[in-house]
């Protein structure tokens, strides 16, 4: 273990021959041991090496080795990161639809396994640790846009970001689920946390044992009884949702697709900006009743050093001596974020789903992009409303 975690450390600095001889050694070790799960570990990361370094043909059959040991073992965490790389593997060889296929499968199962975890809060912390699985493939789609503009991939695109951010919020809404549950029956509710404390336990049980490589039977066990739990939580919940239609309405989301965002949430006089932050590059949809537009930003680091230094910045622009910086820092968001669709903004009151740290920018505040003379804020031409997503 000491072993893998020294070459997880090596991956992470780009030390890619020195992680891959540690991963190698940690790999014969597990084998003889038989601890299949770690030997899965092993052999993903070893594929994630091999396909960072270009041997893409090697990544591939450490990859397919890796994903039946993990869905053998029924650990959706290994399969989803698997999946991942073996998504990063095809596009590396040129394969954008099988790498497309990939996310979409690890993203399935990252919805089943969000499913299992006990309490809002993992649920929440579990989707936000999965976040570069929706940034890679909300990239690979837009990748395919650039080469076939005519096959709406864009607009799948902005399905994807809208997933991951209404998904998002949710989570963080049903955190207060006891106020919406109006009329729900308390023992039914008593009985879903118990069944929710029991999801817990006997998954951190499962876990510990695969970690052993101990006890096959009694993971097997294990299982049929998660199982069990998970098929009477879903059986308690049904019920909990249908006595609260409100509760409902934000438990059971239904994301948006962009046609139903032109029909049900636009208006003629309403442009809808969407902003999604890449590690690579950003992506900015714009969407009114009849049309939609996507442009290519920069990456997340960048976006986000300038909005952080905007903001503090701004905090302090009654102060003179910050004036002039603050004003500066302003105009430098406005050029990286609205410049690309200046030509769209007049006459629209503008509906602006943020991303990252834009949640933290007023958007108001900035100038109109392409102005002549002296600068005047947004808010001065323009409604300016904010919200997590189009869906929410």
């Amino acid at each position: 273990m000491t072993l893998r975690s020294l070459g997880s450390v090596y991956e992470k600095l780009g030390r890619l021959k020195k992680a891959e001889q540690l991963d190698r050694q940690a790999l014969a070790i597990f084998r003889r041991l038989e601890a299949r799960r770690e030997e899965a570990w092993a052999l993903t990361a070893l594929g994630r090496i091999a396909a960072a370094a270009g041997r893409t043909d090697e990544a591939r059959r450490l990859l397919d080795e890796a994903l039946p040991l993990f869905r053998r073992l029924r650990d959706g965490y290994g399969e989803v990161e698997t999946l991942l790389a073996m998504a990063r593997t095809e596009r590396a060889r040129g394969d954008a639809v099988a790498a497309l296929h990939r996310t979409e499968e690890a993203l399935d199962r990252i919805e089943r396994l969000r499913g299992r975890a006990a309490s809002p809060d993992l649920r929440r912390s579990f989707l936000a640790s999965r976040r570069d699985h929706y940034d890679f493939h909300i990239d690979l789609l837009m990748e395919q846009h650039r080469r076939r503009p005519d096959e709406g991939y864009d607009r799948r695109a902005l399905e994807a970001a809208e997933r991951s951010r209404a998904r998002s919020l949710v989570e963080l809404l049903t955190g207060h689920r006891e106020a919406l549950r109006a009329g729900a029956d308390p023992e039914l509710l008593a009985r879903e946390r118990r069944l929710e404390r029991s999801l817990g336990l006997v998954e951190t049980q499962r876990l510990t044992l695969l970690d052993e490589g101990k006890s096959p039977d009694q993971v097997a066990a294990l299982e049929v009884w998660l199982d069990e739990l998970v098929r009477e939580h879903r059986a308690v919940r049904g019920r909990i949702l249908a006595a609260s239609p409100r509760y409902a309405s934000l438990a059971e989301p239904r994301i948006s697709t962009v046609a139903e965002i032109q029909t049900r949430v636009l208006d003629p006089a309403t442009l809808l900006l969407e902003f999604h932050l890449g590690p690579e590059r950003g992506h900015l949809w714009a969407v009114t009743p009849n049309s939609m537009s996507s442009f290519e930003l920069p990456p997340r680091a960048e976006i986000e050093e300038a909005t952080r230094r905007a903001y503090e910045l701004l905090q302090r622009s009654h102060r003179r001596r910050f004036r002039a910086a603050s004003a500066t820092a302003l105009n430098r968001l406005a050029h990286l974020l609205l410049d690309p669709v200046a030509d769209l903004l007049p006459g629209k009151r503008l509906l602006i789903a943020a991303d990252g740290a834009l949640h933290y920018l007023p958007f108001g505040a900035l100038p109109l992009p392409r102005m002549e003379g002296p600068p005047r804020a947004l808010v001065t031409e323009h409604e300016v409303v904010t919200v997590p997503s189009a869906s929410a």
